[in-house]
């Protein structure tokens, strides 16, 4: 049986190209190009990756703004393990500091 998040993002699949009505191609990673004119197109989950890829993270209010993707959608995908939330990217990526035990950011 489908879950929430399956039902969800398969309702908001696209299928046909906006441009030309052709057929998509799926290409991984969200990511659809029609197979007449080329035109990529993406679902939410490409539509998220994308904004993260060229803005880095930001919080869901922010994200669902700049992408359309309900925040909804985007807190399941979060919930799923699809994206972490940017406070779990940072403590990944910190270190702790030994006599105080606070977290230390890094900078990459």
């Amino acid at each position: 049986m489908m879950d929430d998040l399956e039902k969800l993002l398969k309702e908001n699949t696209p299928t046909s190209c906006p441009r030309c009505r052709n057929k998509l191609e799926y290409r991984g990673e969200g990511e659809y190009r029609c197979k007449a004119c080329g035109h990529k197109v993406y679902d939410d989950y490409g539509k998220i990756k994308r904004y993260i890829n060229e803005h880095g993270t930001a919080p869901i209010v922010d994200l669902s703004k700049a992408t359309g993707v309900p925040q909804e959608i985007i807190e399941l995908l979060i919930e799923k393990g699809k994206f972490s939330p940017p406070e779990k990217k940072k403590a990944a990526k910190s270190k702790t500091c030994a006599n105080c035990g606070r977290i230390i950011l890094g900078n990459d």
